[in-house]
């Protein structure tokens, strides 16, 4: 059994490294933690329709982890992780839809954020202008400080 489960998309290596590093940071407070993580997807031609793919890919995913590990908690790395959860869970976030998909970019998944947004028992935002308990991710420094050439 397994403490926390993080369900992530992993859509891109940015949030790749900042699912790791969130998932790394909860071992290091001394709970397990497992890191389900979603198929690569294909491209597809609308953001209805990617986000479609992608809720689809974090509904397998977090499937599967809930049945490997038998999580106490989940947490949802992002919004569209959530959107078609098998359990509810904490959503981690760092926009939402309502914010990132205007007008019909959006029909479908602005409610049901709403919705998912309203059942989850924490919202864990990376910025302090959304609502929840604000977790920014870690950045390394990534040199000497100064000022650069112009």
């Amino acid at each position: 059994m397994t403490d926390v489960l993080v369900v992530a998309l992993g859509s891109t290596g940015g949030w790749r490294a900042s699912d790791a590093e969130f998932a790394a940071a909860i071992e290091r407070a001394g709970a397990s933690v497992a890191l389900a993580t979603a198929a690569p997807q294909r491209d597809v031609r609308t953001y209805a329709l990617t986000d479609l793919v992608w809720a689809r890919a974090g509904r397998a995913a977090a499937q599967r982890g809930i049945a490997e590990h038998a999580p106490h908690a989940i947490v949802y790395s992002t919004t569209t992780a959530a959107l078609l959860w098998p359990r509810p869970g904490a959503i981690r976030f760092d926009t939402l839809a309502r914010d990132s998909r205007p007008g019909r970019h959006g029909f479908w998944q602005r409610p049901l954020e709403r919705r998912r947004l309203a059942q989850a028992p924490l919202l864990v935002p990376m910025t302090p202008d959304q609502p929840g308990v604000c977790v920014r991710i870690p950045v390394e420094p990534s040199g000497v400080g100064g000022t650069a050439p112009r």
